[in-house]
C-alpha cells in the first residue's frame, strides 16, 4: 500500500571521460560512479527497485551502488568505427530484498558502426551480460542487436 510522508535521501557521484590517442583518431572511455539510494540510475538497473526498499517498519532504506566501466573505440576509416566496452555494477542489497532481485552484474559489448552519411549511423552489436542475484544465483544473456540512427 501507499506510505504517506515516506522519504529517503538519495545521492551519487559520477565521473567519466574520454582520452584520445593515435592523433585523436581513437579513444579510451572510462566511467566510475558511487552513490547511496541511486542504484536505479545505473543503466543496467533502470526500472528496478535498486535505490530503496520499504522495510517492515514502513521506512525507506536506501542501498549503496557502484559502477565502473571502460572501453576502446577505434576509427577504422572516415565512415567506420568499432567499439569494445565493459561495465561492472554492484548494489549492496538490503536484508529485505527478495532473493531474485539483482545484486551485481558485468556486461561486455563489441560493435561496428558505419556512417554512410553525416546524419546517418547504422550498426551491429554483440552484447553479453552476467547477472548475480541476492541469493547468489547467476545467469548469462547474449544478444545480437542492430540499429539505424538518424542525427538531427
Amino acid at each position: 500500500g501507499a506510505m504517506p510522508n515516506s522519504r529517503a535521501l538519495g545521492w551519487g557521484f559520477s565521473f567519466s571521460g574520454r582520452e584520445y590517442f593515435g592523433a585523436k583518431k581513437h579513444w579510451f572511455r572510462w566511467m566510475a560512479s558511487y552513490g547511496h539510494g541511486w542504484g536505479s540510475q545505473i543503466v543496467a538497473t533502470i526500472g528496478t527497485q535498486a535505490s530503496a526498499i520499504v522495510t517492515p517498519e514502513g521506512t525507506l532504506e536506501t542501498m549503496p551502488a557502484w559502477n565502473l566501466g571502460g572501453g576502446f573505440a577505434f576509427r577504422l576509416s572516415n565512415t567506420l568505427v568499432t567499439n569494445i566496452n565493459s561495465n561492472w555494477y554492484s548494489i549492496d542489497p538490503s536484508e529485505y530484498k527478495e532473493g531474485y532481485d539483482m545484486k551485481a552484474g558485468l556486461s561486455g559489448h563489441a560493435n561496428l558502426i558505419w556512417s554512410p552519411l553525416k546524419s546517418l549511423n547504422t550498426g551491429v552489436e554483440f552484447m553479453m551480460v552476467q547477472r548475480t542475484n541476492v541469493n547468489d544465483t547467476q545467469g548469462t544473456g547474449r544478444r545480437l542487436q542492430f540499429m539505424v540512427k538518424y542525427l538531427f
